[in-house]
């Protein structure tokens, strides 16, 4: 094989494994459940039984292995992980600022979801977490 054919080769296998690459990332084991939550931000639209306070809704966005959030009044952090629809919230840590009674009701609710969550779907633009605290529903920011 001449020298112009090893390399058309070695590009095409290239192009081949790349392509393999990108296809299994964007799959990410997660195919069922809308893909990965990292570099992902999100606000709640519903927390059923908790009263939504419209101007200081809870929000929280995903790194590779983080997950930062803001319950409204006070801001949160912890360590996640996530695949095939399940997730787990660890370590999750809070500023402690004193609220208002319904910010305080709600970001409560928020806390105690997100570190209880066990299942996240990912639909659209929506993301819903479950778990034996309850879910949330989330629109993408």
């Amino acid at each position: 094989m001449t020298s112009a054919g090893r390399a058309w080769v070695a590009a095409a296998v290239s192009v081949l494994l790349i392509g393999g690459f990108l296809v299994a990332d964007a799959l990410d084991g997660d195919g069922a459940t809308g893909g990965t939550l990292a570099g992902t931000r999100w606000v709640v639209t519903e927390m059923e039984g908790v009263a939504l306070v419209p101007d200081a809704l809870p929000s929280v966005g995903f790194t590779a292995t983080e997950v930062q959030g803001d319950g409204g009044c006070n801001s949160m952090g912890g360590a996640y992980t996530a695949s095939e629809g399940e997730i787990d919230v660890s370590a999750l840590s809070s500023t402690l600022i004193g609220c208002p009674t319904a910010i305080a009701t709600q970001e409560a609710a928020f806390s105690a979801r997100l570190q209880a969550a066990t299942s996240y779907a990912v639909e659209d633009e929506v993301l819903r977490l479950d778990g034996d605290q309850g879910s949330i529903v989330f629109a993408r920011a």
